[in-house]
Parts: C-alpha cells; structure tokens; sequence
C-alpha cells in the first residue's frame, strides 16, 4: 500500500494540509459472544451532546467529552458534566452495517470538529451509545489495523472548515513508546473491530 505514514513529531500540520480524506471507509466487525444483529456504529463529535441522567433520576442535555484508550483495546471513554451519573449519545451520522462490514460516510460539518468512529453494542436495542460513570456502559470500541505488526486504533478525524478538508490519526504502542500515524486516504483501509461483550465496567 503506497502512502506516506508519518510520526505526530515530525511536520504534522503540514501533512495535515495536503490530506482530504472525505470518501467513505469500511471496517470488518469481529462479533463474538454477543449478538451480532444489536452491533451499531457511527460517528460521533469527540464533545458530543447527548441527554445526561443525574444520580437522582433528573435529566437534562449537555456535552460528553468522548476519548479512544487505545491502550485499553481502543476502548471509548466519556467524561461527563459533573452531576451527570449516564449519557445517552446518537451518532451525527450512523454508519451502514451488515454482514459485510460498516461503512463510515463522513457528514457535512460547518464548523471545525473532531470526529471519533465508534462501533458499539446496543444492549437495550436504543440506537443510542449510552454510557455510564457509575455502573457498566455499553460496550464501545474504535476501529483498528496493523501496521507493522502492531495494532493502531484510529483516533480522531478533524475537519478543518476553512480548507474543506479532514484530516486522521492512529494511536499505537511501539516498543513501549507512542506512535500516531497520519493516514492518507488510500490507508483508510484495513480496519477493523472486535466486539466480545455486551458492557463495560466504568474505567
């Protein structure tokens, strides 16, 4: 696969202008121990507004900050407004999954945002990502692929609005140090994602 993979170190915002990585991306889903007909997938804004349910039943809306742990398997973590005990998320553009795979289509933004994809099981078959800080959230988890034989999990996307343009970057550990790559459009391929159970405990 031709391409240039670059470390974040080295000229990142230059390699981030010449990127336009506005075509649709596919990953393979791995589904095992759960149902895979309940596995959902989209992409979501990393702050993203969703209903938050506080310790005493009350709801309201706010923003949840969404992370990629990829040293925890790529798992999703969300930090939530204080006072808020769960969110419930839907994606700005749900993916299309079947048993072929997903396919991401980035949306149309009008402002500059970073975007995170996340493939989940929706355990109470909502369509939303509903995660939690005090008990188990549903299971989610960003795409991955190999590249020299070690696992990179995709992080963010970022749209830059002025230029029109997405950029992206992959998270991975090499010989105990960290390692992003920055993904020209004909390396966004190869992705995939395992989902192995229905929740995860709060990290």
């Amino acid at each position: 696969m031709s391409g240039c993979f670059a470390n974040l170190a080295n000229g990142i915002e230059d390699a981030f202008e010449e990127l336009e990585l506005d075509a649709p991306f596919e990953a393979e889903v791995q589904a095992e121990g759960v149902e895979r007909g309940s596995v959902r997938a989209g992409l979501f804004a990393s702050t993203a507004a969703g209903e938050l349910t506080a310790a005493d039943g009350s709801t309201s809306t706010g923003d949840v900050e969404l992370d990629v742990v990829w040293s925890d398997a790529g798992r999703i973590d969300a930090y939530l407004p204080g006072g808020a005990a769960s969110a419930s998320l839907r994606p700005l553009e749900p993916a299309s999954i079947d048993d072929d795979g997903i396919v991401f289509t980035l949306p149309e933004l009008a402002a500059d945002t970073s975007l995170v994809a996340v493939v989940w099981y929706d355990d109470d078959g909502d369509g939303a990502l509903d995660l939690s800080a005090e008990s188990a959230s549903e299971a989610a988890r960003t795409i991955v692929r190999d590249h020299d034989g070690t696992p990179h999990y995709l992080s963010y996307y970022s749209y830059d609005a002025a230029e029109d343009t997405y950029s992206a970057t992959a998270v991975g550990d090499v010989n105990g140090t960290t390692n992003n790559l920055v993904l020209s459009r004909d390396q966004l391929s190869g992705w995939s994602v395992m989902i192995d159970r229905a929740t995860d405990d709060p990290g």
